[in-house]
């Protein structure tokens, strides 16, 4: 699967997590095609509207910019993400109140 967040590499403090539990990943991959079903919607480029270069030479300049000195990132405004619980797929599965959808 692909992060769709360009920043990932360059400034994001993450994480890869390797889960060797068939019954996860099969549970996580459910609801992940569930998500792209139901919640998402395709982004579509409009014919009518030129391409413009420039914005993606700006894009390119951004980016390498803020990688190269990531402090300047900190000066961008921070938003607030809201944290919703995700219920269990399954009765039978222990409840767990650490387990929150990222939005």
């Amino acid at each position: 699967m692909d992060d769709l967040d360009p920043l990932s590499l360059a400034l994001n403090l993450e994480g890869n997590l390797v889960v060797r539990d068939t019954g996860f990943t099969t549970d996580v991959a459910a609801r992940l095609e569930s998500l792209m079903a139901d919640e998402c919607t395709e982004v579509v480029r409009d014919p009518d509207r030129p391409w413009a270069w420039w914005r993606a030479a700006a894009s390119v300049v951004v980016f390498h910019f803020l990688r190269h000195f990531p402090r300047w990132a900190g000066q961008l405004p921070p938003h607030d993400p809201v944290l919703t619980p995700i219920p269990p797929a399954e009765a039978s599965r222990p409840q767990r109140q650490d387990l929150v959808e990222y939005r």
